[in-house]
């Protein structure tokens, strides 16, 4: 039998992620007794550790019901997640967690890039796709980094005031009240760069790809183009352009309002 290399893509994809998730539970395991001594921290690696080895397991069994093997997963994290202790640093509270969000982030866009391959190799319906899990997996991870996000102003605070160094900032609340807010304002940049600088959803629907001669290439849409409306409906994101593909007919031709890189709007006809 031939090998299917969409397939074999989505298997390596998915053999890498249990290796990249047995990585992370393995570095969170050698963090407990660094951030020990911060109970919400300490809390919160022992979650995120339960986590990893939940998705490890989960992709384990996944893999394991493939149609094919798959070559073991690489390590990828020897540089995000070095030895516990092993950073030079006064804050190792705070440099653990550090390291956490980026792998969270890390493995994040891995199962983001799953998803996408998995879902363009899907042509059959199963109870679990691989895309599935891969959105649920990515979505935890995002949690896990936004968590981190929340707890890194009062470990920062706590650190400093166990290594002696206490708030000396002259801004009016610090400095008139007595009221340290350096920590929380630090928190506050963090969360509104990221908010103020986050993609924006795409209008319509972006032509990335077509189908050689698929309906859509005879009908003469081309790469670049948004796709902004279909017979006179609205698509406002690609989600609701599915859902409205899903009540036609089979055959039934379809008008659509693109909108070309060039600027303009102009109607294609495209016949499935």
């Amino acid at each position: 039998m031939t090998a299917d290399p969409q397939r074999a893509t989505v298997r390596r994809a998915v053999a890498d992620l249990v290796a990249l998730e047995g990585e992370i539970a393995d570095a969170l395991a050698l963090q407990e007794p660094v951030v020990a001594a911060h109970p919400p921290a300490a809390a919160a690696v022992r979650r995120f550790r339960t986590q990893a080895q939940e998705h490890r397991d989960a992709l384990t069994g996944h893999l394991a019901g493939l149609d094919a093997p798959a070559a073991a997963g690489a390590p990828v994290l020897a540089s995000l997640l070095p030895p516990a202790g092993a950073a030079d640093t006064p804050l190792p509270v705070c440099a653990a967690l550090r390291a956490d969000y980026t792998a969270f982030h890390h493995a994040a866009l891995g199962y983001g890039l799953l998803w996408g391959m998995a879902h363009r190799a899907y042509t059959e319906r199963v109870p679990e796709p691989t895309h599935r899990l891969a959105e649920q997996h990515q979505r935890r991870h995002a949690a896990a980094a936004q968590e981190v996000i929340g707890l890194l102003a009062d470990v920062l605070a706590w650190e400093l005031s166990q290594h002696g160094q206490p708030c000396r900032c002259i801004c009016p609340s610090c400095r008139a009240l007595g009221v340290c807010i350096c920590t929380t304002c630090a928190q506050s940049v963090t969360v509104d760069n990221f908010a103020e600088t986050a993609l924006p959803g795409e209008r319509g629907v972006r032509v990335r790809q077509l189908r050689a001669g698929g309906p859509a290439a005879r009908g003469g849409l081309r790469p670049g183009e948004v796709i902004v409306a279909a017979d006179g409906q609205a698509v406002p994101d690609v989600w609701q352009f599915n859902r409205f593909l899903g009540g036609f007919q089979a055959g039934q031709p379809v008008r659509l309002r693109v909108e070309p890189q060039d600027g303009g709007a102009r109607d294609a006809v495209v016949a499935p």
